[in-house]
């Protein structure tokens, strides 16, 4: 499957302000929980940490 495909209705991916806004039309069509699949696409270990951390760090507490 291509990125076409799934951008935006079916992925979250982005610099954190598109993630947080992303979320944000989520939110706003009922949903209350989303899955994260961190590696998505065979991202290297260490790159998938650096991810994690980001979202956490710069998009989770947006919704706090």
């Amino acid at each position: 499957m291509d990125y076409d495909h799934l951008y935006p209705q079916r992925v979250i991916f982005g610099d954190p302000q598109q993630c947080a806004e992303r979320i944000r039309q989520i939110r706003a069509s009922g949903v209350t929980n989303v899955g994260l699949l961190a590696n998505f696409g065979g991202l290297g270990h260490t790159k998938v940490l650096a991810s994690l951390d980001r979202f956490a760090a710069q998009v989770m507490p947006r919704f706090h």
